[in-house]
């Protein structure tokens, strides 16, 4: 499953928490794919509202070189292709062609993920700013995600509330989408 969202919105939290029940719960082999911002971002390319059309790009092989080189039988994607998209729409740089091969891309990608769990932006952060992105900048992305989503007839979970409360919520909804995690029982929730 993959964790979408603007950035600062504790997505990695929630991936971490997750990650670390089901590795201490589960027979299951599990992987967080995380740090891809970074990664990008240690190629020389810059992030966020100064993005660039190799930025995007950088993005988009990452993405899928993440992927393909993960075996576990459960697989925590932090970020996934649909944030992608949602900074190529608020940025606009790509080019129609360029737009198209990369929403083929993501349709593909996001077709092997079962739950996509979205955390938007809540009143709390809403104010907030990040070292790249002002707080409308990532307002932008927030509202261009769930539209993405929505346009693409991508099916995605929103996750909202205090970071307990999320995990807590992620797990039930894992667990029903994935009994075979055997989640259920070992956290008191739901089979």
């Amino acid at each position: 499953f993959a964790i979408t969202g603007a950035q600062g919105v504790g997505k990695t939290t929630l991936a971490r928490a997750i990650f670390e029940t089901c590795r201490a719960r589960t027979s299951v082999t599990c992987e967080l794919l995380k740090g891809i911002g970074q990664r990008v971002k240690d190629a020389g390319h810059p992030l966020g509202s100064d993005a660039t059309t190799a930025t995007i790009y950088a993005f988009a092989a990452e993405h899928l070189r993440r992927e393909r080189k993960c075996t576990a039988e459960l697989i925590i994607q932090d970020r996934c292709l649909l944030d992608l998209l949602a900074y190529v729409r608020v940025l606009d740089v790509l080019d129609q062609a360029a737009l198209e091969m990369l929403q083929e891309v993501a349709l593909t990608s996001l077709a092997s993920i079962d739950v996509i769990f979205y955390v938007p932006i809540c009143d709390a952060l809403r104010d907030a700013a990040t070292g790249t992105e002002t707080p409308a900048f990532r307002g932008r992305i927030d509202t261009a995600i769930p539209m993405i989503a929505n346009d693409l007839g991508i099916s995605i979970v929103p996750i909202e509330g205090p970071p307990a409360e999320q995990a807590t919520r992620a797990f039930s909804l894992l667990a029903c989408a994935a009994p075979e995690l055997s989640l259920g029982p070992s956290l008191g929730l739901p089979n």
